[in-house]
């Protein structure tokens, strides 16, 4: 069982089973040991994040997990100016899509200075294009420890 930040708040982790995809959002201070590397979001009745493996990261949808490094799998991102839209492909088939208003609620803090920093989609749709991207989440899993 690993944990993960939750991009939008942190009032809350995802305590995460990366073998089974089973999940349990919670409280951020019953969270025991480190975060893993990774993010997810609640979007509606899903859990959408990824997280960091030895095999590189792994996109998920609820217990959905889909290896990033996998040449079949990409991200799709098309901002509008009121609506952006966000899919995850495998072999070109749709594994998540999303249409979603644009965030308006960024730059009045220290935490999201720029949209991206808002939009945990739009984050990863940039990140995916960075090659340190891919080395920095392709580590050993760590499971979370009791204090």
């Amino acid at each position: 069982m690993i944990w993960l930040k939750n991009y939008n708040s942190g009032r809350f982790v995802l305590e995460y089973d990366p073998e089974t995809g089973k999940a349990m959002e919670v409280a951020r201070d019953l969270a025991r040991g480190a975060p893993a590397r990774g993010f997810y979001v609640a979007q509606g009745p899903d859990l959408v994040g990824m997280f960091a493996s030895p095999a590189g990261p792994v996109f998920f949808v609820n217990r959905d997990r889909y290896a990033m490094k996998d040449p079949t799998f990409g991200i799709e991102h098309h901002p509008g100016d009121r609506e952006h839209r966000f899919a995850a492909r495998r072999g070109g088939t749709p594994v998540y899509e999303l249409r979603y208003p644009r965030r308006s609620d960024f730059g009045q803090d220290n935490w999201t200075a720029d949209e991206e920093s808002a939009d945990w989609f739009l984050w990863l749709a940039g990140s995916v294009a960075e090659p340190q991207f891919y080395s920095y989440y392709t580590v050993p899993i760590e499971p979370a420890r009791s204090s």
